[in-house]
């Protein structure tokens, strides 16, 4: 343990090394008094500059000044006489001159020192410096002003922290430091022998705030001396004073009256873990202007009053701290072991820095009380190896080792007694057992478990090692699968790692994977919600025998998540990315994110994404509501929606929201990718006078950048809406809103109230056939086609009466599409390979080419066309050749005479 002592008046100081880091950009001026160079421009310790301000002058904010070790300022040169900072510019002591890193330096072996000659506050500064400029690793002695000898900091909020403040003096505030309506952070420091001289007014010895936000932590305030505050002198309500041991003045005056901190000026100052020790009165509070400090967790140990006006706060102490050495001759302010304040702190008011030492906090099972962390402990048991993580019924991996240790950390070799291990109550998944040899004999010391296993899945294990009266837990661990098995017939109280042991719910399975992990689930209805956590890859449409993830048929083994009306059926968590799948389900019957009560509507109907980038692939998606996005709901990220189909879900407006995207809501600047998606038959609604704006039917776009490629959006509806003094049918298709969306090889056709409505921002739009709305085609734009690649014909689907859109023989939208934008290896919604002409297809299905026409063709043709038998699906996939006028839908004889020229090698009429 560092000591920091105080003999006859002088220190020796142990602080840590801090700014070690050089901000990236920031150019370093080089200060030496001794230079002996010219040009002295601070290019180099040689060439440093030998005055200050002449160096804080040429410095631009951002700029660093490191100052090779010595002494500096004059009592002769009227431009040397204090320091006046500038905003943004910081000073470093501490430095010999061959350093290239703040790393490097050691101010404690080169002392770098600020001398004052009793006229001036030695630091000053112009209002409005910030926490950009900061001063550090420096002595700063003989000061002398009106307020602040040391440092006069007054509008400002400079870092000021691992200096020596010393033998100052002030004829008003603040011997060491006078901080004036700023936020400084006075962090790190040692402040020390400085003197207030104010009779019968404010003080502040070591210390006075007035104003501002303060933060002053982490520093020895020891032997200054005061009327008011021989320690500190508080007047700001927004202070945070933590982690400090204030102790004695310099016994030269007022001994018969003084105070460690002294409060004033109202207001609510925080004040926590400080040593606040041998003063007359330890904190005490004005009568005339009385704050209100919050005390926590202080240690006060004062020759008559620990509190004067005030009464002690919780965890508060009236004890003696128990210093290293507290005599005349010698003062050591760390404590001893037997001190109270070991580990008796608030963890919640400390910053997480370091000590004043620079060793690290929360050595203990708690902060301590004052500036310096013990490492003292008492002999524990200590999990030296850390159990690890395994499947169910495997070794945990690693095996745990159990030390006793002492109180300095060393292992007790002759420690040899029986050290027991059990899981702990409470964690990880009830009714799991912990297997193995659970009680061993220590040897040197250390007992070695070679054989634990735990035998049900579960996160957030822990185990608690025992022997006698001691006893210590182990860091948690899961124990979790690579891949969970579920079936409607299975049970959670399996473990999952088989079709045979299948959980029951997919809630329970996916809280027993890894991450990354997966999921199998059998056919079968599941009412349930779901959250998939990140890195899970979900899957549906098993039979419940399969060895692979190729075997499984979902259209075979309909696997059905059912939300019953209530949530989204699938909230994906935050963050998730591509290692995130769900794939291969029915999503049904879901309701939405409420969003800050029912007024404002909800989100996400069937699946909830909100700044998640999942792969979303091979569902249907069907019946479910929301106020934004019935079938999916997209906010931020970038998810892959592909291969889905999206059928019959709702955007219902609330009160105060719109109804926006029936099947899908992409917004939040997300820059999702939708392909190869088939939306039908979903709509927006609501009432007239709640659904102004609600729009997209199938999808709604705002504020982002998706691409929307390869999809067949049809046969979707809008929302009939009281427009001034008529009622007006808002998109059923896609609606746009200030959104620069890609468009490409979709079909957007006979959709309710428009195929494509856009306001603000215009989307790209290549090779897409808008087309044959009930109610206009495109609005807030120029009708697109004729240009790009963009067309507006009837796509000729097989029968969408029948749920069948793929594309006629003759579907004008056949290798009509921009084959640029098609990823490699890509599929079509049904799984065909895209691309198997001599283009993309538009649409979400892609046409398979057709083998060359024969007279057998010719005869099938005019069979359905007289009638002898009816035409099946495929009959109009092949031989609907002809699709003007009043042949768009059936195959007749004009069909038949187009596919009998091309069987002679003519072209079609």
């Amino acid at each position: 343990m560092q000591r920091c002592m105080f003999v006859l008046g002088s220190f020796a100081l142990a602080l840590p090394l801090a700014g070690a880091f050089q901000p990236a950009g920031a150019k370093v001026l080089w200060v030496n008094s001794l230079a002996y160079t010219q040009p002295y421009d601070g290019s180099s310790a040689a060439h440093g500059f030998r005055k200050v301000n002449a160096a804080i002058a040429a410095a631009a904010s951002g700029d660093e000044l490191w100052f090779v070790a010595g002494t500096y300022l004059s009592r002769t040169d009227p431009d040397e006489y204090y320091i006046n900072l500038k905003e943004g510019v910081s000073l470093y002591g501490g430095f010999t001159g061959a350093e290239t890193t703040r790393a490097q330096r050691d101010w404690r072996a080169h002392k770098t020192t600020f001398k004052g000659y009793n006229a001036w506050p030695i630091v000053q500064m112009p209002g409005g410096i910030t926490r950009a400029t900061a001063v550090d690793g420096f002595t700063i002695t003989g000061g002398t002003g009106f307020n602040g000898g040391g440092i006069d900091c007054e509008n400002s909020s400079p870092v000021i922290s691992h200096n020596t403040i010393t033998i100052n003096s002030t004829s008003g505030l603040g011997g060491g430091i006078y901080s004036l309506n700023g936020s400084p952070q006075i962090t790190h420091n040692v402040i020390t022998s400085n003197v207030c001289n104010a009779f019968g007014g404010p003080g502040g010895g070591g210390i006075a705030v007035v104003g501002g936000s303060p933060v002053i932590e982490d520093n020895l305030i020891a032997m200054n001396d005061a009327q008011v505050g021989a320690g500190i002198y508080c007047a700001s309500a927004g202070a945070v004073i933590v982690n400090n041991t204030i102790s004695d003045t310099n016994g030269a005056i007022w001994e018969a009256d003084n105070h460690g901190i002294y409060f004033a000026g109202g207001g609510s100052p925080n004040v926590s873990n400080n040593v606040i020790a041998y003063f007359v009165n330890g904190v005490a509070n004005s009568t005339t202007s009385p704050s209100t400090p919050a005390l926590s967790h202080n240690c006060m140990f004062s020759t008559a009053h620990d509190y004067v006006g005030l009464a002690a706060g919780p965890g508060c102490l009236s004890a003696d701290p128990a210093f290293g050495s507290h005599t005349a001759a010698l003062k050591d302010y760390h404590v001893t072991v037997f001190s109270p304040c070991i580990d008796a702190g608030d963890d919640a008011a400390a910053a997480g820095w370091p000590d004043l030492d620079g060793n690290a906090r929360l050595q203990g099972a708690h902060v301590d009380i004052g500036a310096y962390e013990t490492a003292y402990t008492a002999p524990k048991l200590v999990f030296t190896r850390q159990p690890g993580g395994a499947l169910p019924a495997h070794l945990l991996s690693p095996q745990p080792l159990v030390a006793l240790q002492s109180y300095d950390g060393q292992t007790s070799t002759a420690f040899t007694g029986a050290v027991s291990i059990a899981l702990k109550a409470g964690t990880g998944n009830s009714g799991a057992v912990l297997a193995g040899a659970l009680t061993v004999g220590a040897v040197s010391g250390v007992a070695t478990f070679t054989d634990l296993s735990v035998n049900r899945t579960g996160k957030g294990y822990v185990l608690t090692a025992s022997s006698g009266s001691l006893s210590v837990d182990s860091a948690a661990f899961n124990v979790l699968l690579a891949r969970a098995y579920v079936s409607s017939g299975g049970s959670d109280s399996n473990v999952g790692q088989a079709w045979r042991s299948a959980l029951k719910t997919i809630g329970a399975a996916l809280e027993s994977v890894t991450q990354p992990g997966e999921v199998w689930v059998a056919e079968g209805t599941y009412v349930e919600q779901i959250t998939m956590p990140a890195g899970v890859a979900l899957y549906g449409g098993f039979a419940g025998r399969e060895t692979s993830i190729g075997a499984r048929n979902p259209v075979e083994n309909p696997t059905i998540i059912d939300g019953g009306e209530l949530y989204p059926v699938v909230s994906i968590a935050s963050g998730a990315g591509p290692d995130t799948v769900l794939d291969g389900f029915t999503i049904r019957n879901g309701n939405g994110a409420p969003l800050l009560g029912s007024l404002l509507g909800a989100n996400g109907g069937g699946v909830y994404c909100n700044g998640a980038s999942p792969i979303i692939r091979g569902n249907t998606i069907t019946v479910n509501a929301a106020t934004r996005g019935g079938g999916i709901y997209v906010y931020g990220g970038a998810p892959l929606i592909t291969r889905n189909r999206l059928v019959e879900n709702s955007a219902l407006a609330a009160a105060r929201g719109i109804g926006a995207g029936g099947g899908l809501y992409l917004g939040g600047g997300t820059t999702a990718t939708v392909t190869d998606n088939l939306f039908t038959g979903n709509r927006v609604s609501g009432t007239t006078l709640t659904s102004a704006n609600s729009s997209g039917g199938a999808v709604y776009v705002s504020g982002s950048t998706p691409t929307i490629r390869n999809n067949t959006i049809t046969g979707n509806r809008g929302i009939s809406q009281l427009v001034g003094h008529m009622f007006v049918l808002t998109p059923g298709g896609v609606a746009a809103i200030d959104s620069a969306a890609s468009l490409v090889n979709n079909i957007v056709a006979m959709n309710v109230g428009g195929n494509l409505a856009v306001d603000g921002a215009a989307p790209t739009l290549m090779n897409n056939d808008f087309v044959n709305s009930t109610a206009g085609n495109v609005s807030g734009i120029a009708d697109p086609t004729g240009a790009n690649g963009n067309i507006r014909q009837n796509p000729v689907f097989v029968s969408s009466s029948a749920g069948d859109y793929g594309l006629c023989a003759g579907s004008p939208c056949i290798e009509a599409g921009n084959g640029s934008t098609v990823s490699p290896g890509e599929l079509d919604l049904e799984g065909g390979a895209r691309v198997q002409g001599a283009a993309v297809d538009m649409g979400a299905l892609e046409a398979t080419p057709q083998p060359p026409y024969g007279i057998a063709d010719v005869r099938s043709a005019l069979a359905i066309a007289a009638g002898f038998r009816l035409a099946a699906a495929d009959d109009l996939r092949r031989l609907n050749l002809v699709v003007e006028g009043g042949s768009l839908n059936l195959v007749d004889i004009l069909d038949a005479t187009a596919i009998l020229r091309k069987a002679v090698g003519l072209a079609p009429i």
